[in-house]
């Protein structure tokens, strides 16, 4: 007597299966704005980007283009390495927010990399590259994604496009992408870190305002009072020791640092011109112990010419934000952004 096969081993049971899981596939990635092409591989375009799919019963491996990409950028988990790969592998850019240097390890030149991991970048690679396995290698971006509805696949195949696009070099120019983290990114040390970066080598191609507005923002940063006051002298030096060419946030400075007679006429100029953040400044000086006489008298005249000027003092700080022309003006702190705009 012949023995019935279950059905689990009828070959034709196995390729209706086949085609039907086919078919779903095919419904999920055509959701998602792809095709599928006669060599099995699901093709399209999302946000500008190349991506293509591929299927099976366990879930779909993604690849994005991203020739706009540095190729030295490297991404990936932290978990991804063993004990011994630490040893011998490159040292990662550290960033200065420890929950994402634990958790994304990311190769590629320190200013580029500081400059494109804004707020909102960094948030995105946490999710990416621990929920799904996200590396960005040799202009390429792959991830691998569980079987789920359509409506997940759709949503995780754009963002991880439109993370794509974040990744590319900065439409503003990376000076002004650094100034903007410098003024905008909710983590001291991050802002620190872009600060100084900028300080150290790329200053020199932001506009006027927008390197007052980096002094603005400098000065207040303990630790980077030496790098100011360095690309406070090199504005000087272009403008033969022209005062009145600098913002008031390098005149505080100023008034602590150099010769006696500039000293004095930093202070005098605070009095015709500045505002209520350079009563700390003046103050200090005003109240020094072993100030030199002159220096105490035209600060505290300096200060009552403040007072006068703008009535009593309002208590709060500044920060730096970008105007709609690119110039960067002192507003409101509340302007902040989720780190997705222009790159």
């Amino acid at each position: 007597m012949t023995r019935k096969r279950p059905l689990n081993d009828d070959p034709k049971a196995a390729r209706r299966r086949a085609a039907r899981k086919a078919r779903q596939r095919g419904r999920e990635l055509n959701y998602a704005g792809l095709t599928r092409e006669p060599d099995g591989v699901f093709r399209g375009r999302i946000d500008g980007h190349q991506v293509s799919m591929t299927g099976d019963d366990d879930g779909w491996a993604v690849h994005i283009a991203l020739p706009a990409v540095s190729p030295e950028v490297v991404i990936g988990a932290e978990s991804a390495l063993t004990g011994i790969q630490r040893l011998i592998a490159p040292s990662d850019v550290e960033l200065g927010d420890p929950p994402f240097d634990a958790e994304v390890r990311i190769l590629g030149p320190r200013p580029l990399v500081v400059a494109l991991c804004t707020k909102g970048v960094r948030g995105r690679l946490r999710t990416l590259v621990s929920g799904l396995a996200l590396r960005v290698e040799g202009q390429a971006m792959t991830a691998r994604l569980p079987r789920h509805s359509q409506p997940w696949v759709r949503t995780q195949v754009r963002s991880m496009a439109r993370l794509a696009r974040a990744l590319r070099a900065p439409s503003v120019g990376l000076p002004a992408r650094l100034l903007r983290n410098g003024a905008r990114d909710p983590i001291p040390a991050v802002r620190q870190l872009n600060l100084s970066i900028l300080l150290k080598d790329h200053w020199q191609a932001l506009s006027a305002p927008q390197q007052d507005a980096l002094i603005a923002l400098a000065a207040e940063v303990p630790g980077l009072e030496a790098q100011t006051l360095g690309v406070i002298e090199a504005r000087l030096a272009a403008t033969a020791g022209d005062l009145a060419a600098l913002p008031a946030p390098a005149l505080c400075l100023l008034i602590d640092s150099g010769p006696a007679d500039r000293r004095l006429a930093a202070v005098r100029l605070l009095g015709d011109r500045g505002g209520e953040a350079a009563v700390p400044a003046l103050t200090g000086l005003a109240d020094a112990f072993f100030g030199r006489g002159e220096l105490k008298v035209a600060a505290r005249t300096a200060i009552g010419q403040i007072m006068a000027r703008i009535g009593t003092l309002r208590a709060g700080g500044l920060s730096v934000v970008e105007g709609e022309a690119g110039a960067l003006g002192l507003l409101d702190a509340a302007d902040d952004d989720d780190g997705w705009e222009d790159g």
